[in-house]
């Protein structure tokens, strides 16, 4: 019998999976309605590496920092529907092998719509 214990345990309290999915990404800031007209919104487009109903994981050019708030539409691609969420930057490094930056994001608010948009395809991912 193995009585060795496992060095690495998985703390996620969510079922977490690769998902085919882009994101156009605005960084949330408060300011006026009139100072937001005034200045081209710069949107990132980026790809959705997987996903949970806690959050995703994104793969972007720049690093973000820490504890940043993301207003997000995200796009699938199987099925082909759209969610909109506030996100949260929880972390985000470097990856040398694709040379870009992962993005750890959880939810920050997610109506319930898109909620169960995301519970059905993540249940109907295979792993």
């Amino acid at each position: 019998m193995n009585n060795q214990i496992n060095p690495f345990e998985e703390k996620r309290r969510h079922k977490r999976v690769s998902i085919n999915a882009e994101a156009e990404c605005e960084i949330f800031a408060s300011e006026s309605q009139a100072v937001m007209l005034n200045r081209q919104m710069n949107k990132l487009h980026v790809k959705v590496d997987n996903i949970s109903m806690g959050g995703l994981q994104i793969i972007t050019e720049m690093q973000m920092p820490v504890e940043q708030i993301l207003r997000m539409k995200v796009e699938f691609i199987d099925p082909k529907c759209a969610i909109w969420v506030y996100s949260q930057v929880r972390w985000s490094c470097f990856d040398d092998k694709i040379s870009k930056y992962r993005v750890g994001l959880q939810f920050f608010y997610l109506r319930e719509k898109y909620s169960e948009t995301c519970a059905k395809i993540i249940e109907s991912h295979p792993n």
